[in-house]
């Protein structure tokens, strides 16, 4: 999603892409570094990562919570404060 969007730090990510999901890089110092600096220096990574998470945490437990497919027919009046933390 942050390479494709084009992110500042978008090139240098991309001799991860291969390994991401296939290779643990939890070791690899300065991928984790190159995360850090990402996220602290590019709102692109942020918005990246809350459409990730969306996408692959929130949006599934609500809909399990619910019991629907239909997230909009049950409402979601409490998401913006959940996803934000307040």
């Amino acid at each position: 999603m942050y390479c494709e969007q084009g992110g500042a730090f978008a090139a240098q990510f991309g001799p991860y892409l291969p390994l991401i999901g296939g290779k643990p890089l939890v070791d690899d110092s300065h991928f984790k570094n190159l995360l850090v600096r990402a996220a602290m220096e590019d709102p692109l990574m942020k918005e990246a990562q809350d459409e990730f998470f969306d996408k692959v945490y929130w949006t599934p437990a609500w809909m399990r919570r619910t019991g629907s497919g239909n997230i909009q027919r049950h409402g979601m009046s409490g998401w913006p404060g959940i996803r934000n933390g307040s």
